[in-house]
């Protein structure tokens, strides 16, 4: 028999899901705010050509979300980050590297330059392996690939604006 919690108790994977849920709904929450449409698959983010709202309201919710995330951006890249290197499921991961690619983008989209370069740079650590000393190849893992395609993305969608962040690229 596997290992079942008692009646009323929830899993650890169930847990974790929900976490993951949770942080994930948190960004593209904020993201929605200032336009930045949700990532499916391999669709690109980009700006709502069809906003719900007037550009007064639209203007308005940019200088919010500016203002949450000036506040919060550091608790949400660091819950972003925890769960990028703790995750071992890919689907899950998936998950919060679409998310981790929206805060990137929102970030960008805001000019907040600071939280967009500190969540740029984990991005660019994780996506190759480390070099052995010994110089032999290093294989890439599913982690590093998944990585790589959010880091390209973004790099694709904000190289106009990079500016200094390219040095981090």
């Amino acid at each position: 028999m596997g290992h079942e919690p008692p009646p009323g108790m929830v899993s650890e994977a169930l847990s974790l899901a929900t976490v993951v849920e949770c942080v994930c709904r948190l960004v593209g929450g904020v993201s929605d705010l200032c336009g930045i449409t949700p990532q499916n698959g391999d669709e690109p983010l980009v700006m709502s050509t069809n906003p719900r709202c007037d550009v007064q309201v639209m203007l308005q919710n940019v200088e919010v979300t500016r203002s949450i995330l000036d506040r919060t951006w550091n608790y949400f890249l660091a819950s972003l980050q925890t769960l990028m290197v703790t995750l071992t499921s890919p689907p899950l991961l998936s998950l919060v590297l679409s998310s981790y690619a929206s805060f990137t983008h929102t970030c960008g989209a805001l000019q907040l330059l600071g939280p967009r370069d500190k969540a740029l740079a984990p991005l660019c650590r994780s996506a190759l392996p480390g070099n052995p000393s010994d110089g032999t190849p290093v294989a890439l893992k599913p982690y590093n690939i998944l990585i790589s395609k959010v880091l390209l993305r973004l790099v694709f969608e904000l190289g106009s604006v990079l500016a200094e962040a390219w040095m981090l690229v």
